[in-house]
């Protein structure tokens, strides 16, 4: 049985000033419509979301609310301007083995993710130099992994897609920890 543990409400609000790596306590990037503290009470405790009671007593205009608009905050640090015909080159570089790079993928700092051989992950920060290499543990040696994914926390997804038997074929997810953790 999986070990539980406890995953704290984020009473300290919002906080989307630093990296990931150095995310302030009990704050999150995510917080949409809740709030840390009851509006009724006072208490502080995760309470309902605004809109669905009272929380402002003061009149702030002279009719009724006519809309309620919703606003999404895109926390990408990346970004990509592409005009056909004007592509720049910023740097390459040949994999180690022999087989043609089936996938990349950009993360949210701009590091490069690809693959390298029939199981292994190469990844390259964004002036191209080599940060890690990564050999995943296929069971049948003809698996080609093919498919590879970032996430948002900076895991690494890869799955076999290609080649060996399928009933052995697997899927994983690789944790980034710092040299310090």
């Amino acid at each position: 049985m999986a070990e539980r543990f406890p995953v704290p409400f984020p009473f300290a609000g919002r906080a989307d000033s630093t990296a990931r790596s150095a995310q302030p306590l009990l704050t999150t990037l995510s917080a949409r419509n809740v709030r840390g503290r009851d509006a009724r009470s006072g208490r502080i405790r995760g309470a309902s979301r605004s809109g669905l009671s009272k929380f402002n007593g003061t009149v702030l205009g002279a009719g009724r609310v006519k809309a309620l608009a919703s606003t999404a905050i895109d926390s990408r640090t990346v970004e990509y301007d592409f005009t056909v015909g004007q592509e720049e080159l910023e740097w390459t570089r040949p994999t180690t083995v022999s087989q043609p790079c089936y996938a990349g993928v950009v993360d949210r700092q701009g590091n490069i993710y690809a693959i390298d051989s029939n199981a292994g992950i190469v990844k390259y920060n964004s002036a191209g130099r080599l940060v890690m290499k990564l050999v995943l543990p296929t069971a049948d040696p003809g698996h080609i992994v093919r498919a590879i994914d970032i996430g948002d926390d900076d895991r690494i997804y890869a799955a076999v897609s290609a080649g060996g038997d399928v009933r052995t074929a697997r899927m994983w997810c690789v944790v980034q920890l710092a040299d310090d953790e």
